[in-house]
């Protein structure tokens, strides 16, 4: 491009030089600085050089009619200064515009990732659906490994469609306070994995605005060891009180102080 351009720039130049067209020559020079300025996606430094061989241009067109200090050729000088000067100040803007462009790109890049590296790492089964619909619209690692179903078999689906929910009552309550805005925190469901195992949770939701849509997102926690563990706890307790109390001595236990 820069070569064409030069081209038409040394062509212009002959001809106007020699057929005596100072105006034409000094309007195209002018039109085609402004213009490359504007249009052409180049660097300063090209526009620079290229504004310089307009000049250049314009200089061999006055020193060839013979009149150097003519307040009118010293005018026209002038104008192409002033339009060369615009072309680069407008490639620097451009220039600016796009490196901050670039620059917030790639800091909202690295924001989404590092969201993404958390949204995954969380120990939660994490789901993000659409509040109008409850279609399903993102999740995390955790949830595919507790629900047993590949990201991409999920997405797109509504909840209700996956069976996650044995307790057909359960679900509909869950449904009727999520139409009410309603917000869950800590809610013992039990919920059925793809290949049919049962588990018991604690679920909670979060109403966020995600890619500008309004949606639902809900936390689930597997608390199916927990509560085996406690449920071996109070058996142990109940055993040892019942050997306690199965002992024919007296047995007195006081606080040591």
């Amino acid at each position: 491009t820069f070569l064409l351009l030069t081209l038409l720039v040394a062509s212009n130049t002959v001809i106007c030089t020699y057929g005596h067209e100072a105006m034409t020559l000094y309007i195209a020079l002018m039109m085609l600085m402004l213009g490359t300025g504007a249009l052409l996606p180049w660097s300063r430094k090209q526009q620079s050089s290229f504004n310089l061989l307009c000049l250049t241009s314009w200089l061999i067109q006055v020193a060839w009619s013979g009149s150097p200090l003519d307040p009118v050729a010293l005018y026209h000088l002038a104008g192409l200064a002033t339009c060369g000067f615009l072309s680069y100040f407008t490639c620097y803007v451009r220039d600016r515009f796009v490196c901050d462009h670039e620059a917030s790109e790639h800091a909202v890049r690295e924001s989404e990732c590092a969201l993404r590296e958390i949204f995954d790492a969380n120990t939660d089964g994490i789901t993000v659906c659409d509040l109008e619909d409850l279609t399903i619209l993102d999740v995390n690692h955790q949830f595919v490994c507790l629900s047993g179903y590949r990201r991409e078999e999920v997405i797109g689906k509504k909840i209700h469609e996956l069976g996650l929910w044995p307790d057909a009552v359960a679900e509909e309550e869950f449904g009727k306070r999520t139409r009410r805005h309603e917000t869950v925190k800590n809610l013992e469901v039990v919920f059925r994995s793809k290949h049919g195992e049962l588990a018991q949770f604690l679920l909670s939701t979060v109403f966020i605005l995600y890619r500008g849509r309004p949606c639902l997102m809900t936390l689930a926690r597997d608390i199916t060891e927990l509560r085996e563990s406690r449920e071996k706890l109070r058996e142990s307790e109940a055993n040892l009180r019942a050997m306690f109390g199965a002992i024919r001595d007296s047995i007195m236990i006081a606080r040591l102080s």
